[in-house]
């Protein structure tokens, strides 16, 4: 039913929430439709109220009135309707209409405390002070921090405490716009000033209340000071933002930093396709900005699926700010999503280390790349020498990295024949030292750890020391699962269980862990995967969409190359290992074929 007035009101608030005013609209107005085909007072006023909401925004403040007024008939909706329509009266110049209206909103609703301070407001602009001091009293019992209020003590000259608040600038930016809205301009021009200290949004109010004014050339002058900011720190999040920033486009196509703005609050709201158009809108006007080019290759990439225009546009961000370790890390996660040669990727970390050490997850991928180019000596050095910290989505990264390092330099000492060496470097493996931000976890097994410590222990004659390696080996869960979530069994520590028991002479158990692994990667490798709703955080950072069926039959293939490296399978494990090196080039699989 597409006039559905439930369905329509739902969609025309979701429509108004992402500043599109014409489709909230339609929606408001199809719902009314319906609701008033048989009588002309639906028993429900939020359709109307909505719509006039919908027409404020657009300024189209003469509509809003009429339709804030049917709204009204509906009770549940007269104390918000009422509010509304004391502004407007306000905006229209009828300040005494404007305190009956706001009065009867009081009547149906004494704690709303904007309409409180709108009538107080009023009263001390219809030099009615008495009775504006008494309400003001009134109002700031309910609500000392209300910023409204303190601006209309200082007019009124109560005395107030000094209360300090640190996020006076925000305050400031709201209680302007709840000025502007019911015509105030002057005191609304005044928070906005002191606002932009911080708020840089709030020089683009200042102008548009000297437009409401008719101050139509210091409006101009305002928007193209406006213009000159920097864009730090500039992400809007309210819906008055979306007609100013629009109105200020209008006036000068080549402000960026509306463009900027307005792209970030486009997408927030979903409105993928409107964001990248301003942001490309920004890049043309200052093609210097690299926060822009960088918004657009994430967005070219996870909404367009255009690799291309994605890498061009992540490329621009970094070569604009060489710095930015996050760019760099999101640059660096595009080319392994692409399948970049690890070389390639390691040329550039290594020509921006400085930048590389400033982040953690991007130290990490780093120290990943050089183990995987035989550059173990260099990350111990690096896990040795900086301080990390843990990261959502990134618990356990750092201390993996680290035995990681010392595991393949152990094998190295092992092939190079000191297995004293190789002992003490595992010993060491497992031994966290606290830079690395991280403690070891009660249910850690580290299967390979002392799989390969029993290698090394037999090597030095040491065999009962050996075997008591190749038990703790054999420790933990040995049923294979899917690796969705950072604390999902990793199916190496099967694999290595395995070895273990073969260590041990069992092989038959051996085997069985094995066949354990390759029957579950045939039986699951089509799976479709769907997040769980109350999940805990993902093994990765995800800067980039991933398709996790893809992700899951990469998943069961290094799964299957494990049981069948085990069971002795090597035709079948070699042709697995060139499917994953040509998908993902820096997959792990190499650290563990040694």
């Amino acid at each position: 039913d597409p006039n559905d007035s439930r369905c329509n009101v739902a969609l025309g608030r979701r429509f108004l929430n992402r500043g599109e005013f014409k489709q909230a609209e339609g929606c408001f107005r199809r719902a009314i439709d319906r609701l008033t085909l048989r009588n002309p007072n639906p028993y429900d006023g939020e359709a109307y109220y909505q719509l006039g909401l919908c027409l404020r925004l657009h300024n189209r403040l003469e509509e809003a009135f009429d339709v804030f007024y049917k709204a009204a008939w509906s009770e549940a909706w007269k104390a918000a309707a009422f509010f509304e329509l004391s502004r407007l009266a306000r905006q229209r110049g009828n300040p005494g209409e404007a305190l009956h209206l706001v009065e009867e909103a009081l009547v149906r609703n004494a704690r709303h405390q904007k309409a409180r301070h709108l009538r107080i407001a009023l009263l001390r602009k219809l030099d009615r002070t008495a009775e504006a001091v008494a309400s003001l009293q009134a109002a700031l019992d309910n609500d000392p921090l209300d910023r409204g209020l303190q601006v209309e003590a200082k007019r009124l000259g109560v005395p107030l405490p000094d209360i300090h608040c640190p996020n006076q600038d925000l305050l400031d930016l709201e209680a302007g716009l709840d000025y502007l809205a019911a015509g105030f301009t002057l005191e609304a021009g005044n928070l906005f000033q002191s606002a932009q200290r911080s708020e840089k949004l709030a020089v683009y109010f200042r102008a548009q209340a000297s437009l409401q004014a008719g101050r139509l050339k210091e409006a101009k002058q305002l928007l193209a000071e406006a213009a000159t900011q920097s864009p730090a720190f500039v992400f809007p999040n309210l819906i008055e933002a979306v007609p100013v920033l629009e109105w200020a486009l209008t006036e000068n196509p080549q402000d960026a930093l509306a463009a900027y703005a307005l792209g970030n609050f486009f997408y927030a709201k979903g409105r993928h396709e409107d964001a990248i158009s301003a942001w490309e809108q920004c890049t043309r006007a200052n093609p210097a900005f690299p926060t822009a080019w960088r918004n657009l290759g994430l967005a070219y990439m996870n909404k367009r699926k255009d690799a291309d225009a994605a890498g061009k546009a992540l490329a621009e961000a970094f070569h604009l700010d060489t710095t930015d370790a996050r760019v760099l890390y999101e640059l660096d996660q595009f080319a392994k999503e692409s399948g970049q040669p690890v070389a390639e990727r390691l040329k550039r970390l290594d020509n921006y280390l400085s930048t590389v050490l400033e982040r953690d997850d991007l130290c990490v991928e780093y120290l990943r790349l050089l183990n995987l180019s035989g550059r173990a000596q260099e990350a111990l050095q690096i896990l040795s020498d900086r301080s990390f910290h843990p990261w959502e989505g990134g618990e356990g990264k750092t201390p993996a990295c680290y035995q990681r390092t010392l595991i393949l330099m152990a094998e190295a000492a092992m092939q190079d024949g000191d297995p004293s060496q190789a002992e003490a470097l595992l010993i060491r493996a497992g031994e966290w030292p606290e830079n690395l931000g991280e403690g070891k976890l009660s249910a850690a097994t580290e299967n390979e750890r002392w799989l390969k410590l029993g290698w090394a222990l037999r090597a030095q004659g040491k065999s009962d020391k050996a075997i008591e390696a190749f038990k703790l080996a054999t420790r933990g869960d040995s049923e294979p699962a899917g690796a969705l979530y950072y604390n999902d069994q990793p199916p190496e520590n099967i694999y290595f269980q395995g070895l273990a028991w073969r260590e041990l002479g069992n092989e038959s158990k051996a085997r069985s862990i094995f066949q354990r692994l390759i029957d579950y990667a045939t039986k699951h490798q089509s799976d479709k995967v769907q997040m769980d709703y109350f999940a805990v955080s993902l093994p990765d950072f995800l800067v980039f969409d991933i398709d996790l069926n893809q992700r899951n039959h990469q998943h069961c293939q290094f799964m299957s190359l494990l049981g069948n490296w085990g069971m002795g399978n090597q035709k079948i494990a070699e042709e697995i290992q060139a499917q994953l090196q040509q998908v993902l080039p820096d997959h792990g699989w190499q650290l563990l074929a040694g």
